[in-house]
C-alpha cells in the first residue's frame, strides 16, 4: 500500500511540475505566436505590393511638429529592402535626418555619409542662383533634379534628391519620383546648413504615415493614414483626397496603387499631383513661412558665427549666410511689387526657389502683387524683413 501510495504521489508531482512549465511558457508562446502571425502578415503584405507600383506616404518633423507631407512613387514595388529602409522611419520618432545640402539631398533613416566627390558635384550643379530647375525627366536621370528618392547600394537609410546631384547615380538606386510635397521639399532645403557640417542642429526627421481608421467604428469616415498624435492636417488632408479602393493594406505602412497619370506617359517624373496653379494668397503665405524657417535658420547660424574667432571658416559662413539673406531680402521686397501666381519655369514646371543675390532679378517675375497680401501677410513680410536686415547688419560687422 506504502509503495502505491509513494507512486500515486511521485505521479502527482510530475503533473504539478508539468502544469507549472507549461504556464510558465503559456506568455512567451502567446507573444510568439502573435510575432509570427504579424511577420506573416507582413511578409504577405509585402508579397502583393511586390512588383507592382505603389505609393507610400512621409510626413516631415521639425522638433516633434509636422512640417508637412511627401506622397513618393515606389516604381518597381514594395520590395523587402526598401520596406526594411522604409521600417526604420516609423513612428514615433521616425527615420532622423543625417545630412541637408542645400539644393542637393537630404540624407535620412540611418544614411551613412555622402563622399566628398558628391558633396562637390552638388555644389558645382547649382545654378547661379542656386536654385534647381524641376523639369521632366526621366527616371535615369534623377540624380540630377530634385524630387526622386534614392538608396544607396550599400549600407542603410534613404535619401531625397533637392537638386543636381549626378555624382549619386553610382552609388545609389532611384525607387522612384515624389509626387506630391514641392513644398515640403522647399522646407527641407530652408533647414539646410550653411556652417558648419551638413549635419542639421535641430532635430529633424522624415516619418512614415501609418495605417489608421479615421473616425473609428462610430465615425464611419475613410480608411486614411496618419501618424498618431500631433499628425498635421496637411497629411490627413492630402491622404482623405485618395479612393479607399486605391488603398494597399499593410501592417506598418500607408500604401495605394499608383494614379494613371504616374504610369501612362508620365512615368519618371515628379511633382505630377501638384496643383497646376496655387491662389495668390496661397502662394504668398507659402513663400513667407518658407522664408520664415529660412531666417529662423539663419539666425541661429549668426549666433554661432559670433562665438567663432575670426578664421576662414568663420569667414566663408559669414559669406555663405549673407548671399542668402541678400537673396531673400530681394525676394520680400519683390513678394509686394509685382504681379503672378506660383513660381513657373518656361515649360510649366515649378522649381525649389533659392533665396540669394542673383535671383532677384526671377523673383519679381514669381511674386504675388501687394495689393492682393492682405494685411496680415502683408504685416509678416514686414516683420520678416525686419528681421533680415537686422541679420544683414550683424554679418557686415563680422566681416
Amino acid at each position: 500500500a506504502s509503495a502505491g501510495e509513494a507512486v500515486e504521489a511521485q505521479a502527482e508531482e510530475t503533473a504539478a511540475t508539468t502544469s507549472a512549465a507549461s504556464s510558465a511558457r503559456a506568455p512567451s508562446t502567446a507573444a510568439a505566436i502573435v510575432e509570427e502571425a504579424a511577420a506573416g502578415a507582413a511578409v504577405a503584405a509585402s508579397a502583393a505590393s511586390a512588383g507592382r507600383a505603389v505609393v507610400v506616404a512621409l510626413e516631415l518633423v521639425v522638433a516633434e511638429a509636422s512640417r508637412g507631407s511627401l506622397r513618393v512613387l515606389l516604381r518597381d514595388g514594395l520590395d523587402a529592402a526598401t520596406e526594411q529602409r522604409l521600417a526604420a522611419c516609423t513612428p514615433p520618432e521616425g527615420g532622423a535626418v543625417d545630412a541637408i545640402v542645400r539644393a542637393g539631398f537630404c540624407s535620412f533613416g540611418g544614411h551613412g555619409p555622402v563622399n566628398g566627390a558628391a558633396l562637390a558635384a552638388a555644389a558645382r550643379c547649382r545654378g547661379a542662383d542656386g536654385s534647381e530647375e524641376l523639369a521632366s525627366k526621366s527616371a535615369t536621370e534623377a540624380s540630377a533634379v530634385a524630387g526622386f528618392l534614392l538608396a544607396p547600394l550599400q549600407g542603410a537609410g534613404l535619401l531625397l534628391t533637392l537638386g543636381a546631384c549626378p555624382d549619386l547615380g553610382v552609388s545609389h538606386r532611384v525607387l522612384g519620383p515624389v509626387l506630391f510635397g514641392k513644398t515640403t521639399l522647399r522646407r527641407l532645403n530652408a533647414l539646410a546648413p550653411l556652417v558648419g557640417e551638413p549635419k542639421p542642429k535641430q532635430p529633424i526627421a522624415l516619418r512614415a504615415v501609418v495605417p489608421m481608421q479615421i473616425g473609428g467604428a462610430s465615425g464611419g469616415g475613410a480608411g486614411v493614414a496618419t501618424s498618431g498624435p500631433g499628425a498635421a492636417s496637411e497629411t490627413a488632408v492630402a491622404l482623405e483626397k485618395e479612393e479607399p479602393t486605391s488603398l494597399v493594406p499593410h501592417p506598418f505602412l500607408h500604401l495605394s496603387l499608383a494614379p494613371p497619370a504616374a504610369l501612362n506617359g508620365r512615368d519618371g517624373e515628379p511633382f505630377i499631383l501638384e496643383e497646376a496653379e496655387k491662389s495668390t494668397s496661397t502662394a504668398a503665405a507659402e513663400e513667407l513661412e518658407i522664408t520664415e524657417l529660412d531666417i529662423d535658420c539663419r539666425e541661429a547660424e549668426v549666433l554661432e558665427l559670433k562665438q567663432m574667432t575670426f578664421s576662414r571658416e568663420r569667414q566663408g559662413g559669414v559669406d555663405a549666410v549673407q548671399e542668402l539673406l541678400m537673396g531673400l531680402e530681394a525676394r520680400l521686397a519683390a513678394l509686394g511689387e509685382a504681379t503672378g501666381g506660383a513660381d513657373q519655369d518656361k515649360d510649366g514646371s515649378a522649381g525649389i526657389t533659392e533665396g540669394s543675390a542673383a535671383s532677384s532679378g526671377s523673383a519679381a517675375a514669381a511674386a504675388p502683387a501687394a495689393g492682393d497680401l492682405g494685411e496680415a501677410l502683408s504685416g509678416q513680410r514686414w516683420w520678416l524683413q525686419q528681421r533680415n536686415e537686422h541679420l544683414l547688419r550683424v554679418l557686415k560687422k563680422l566681416r
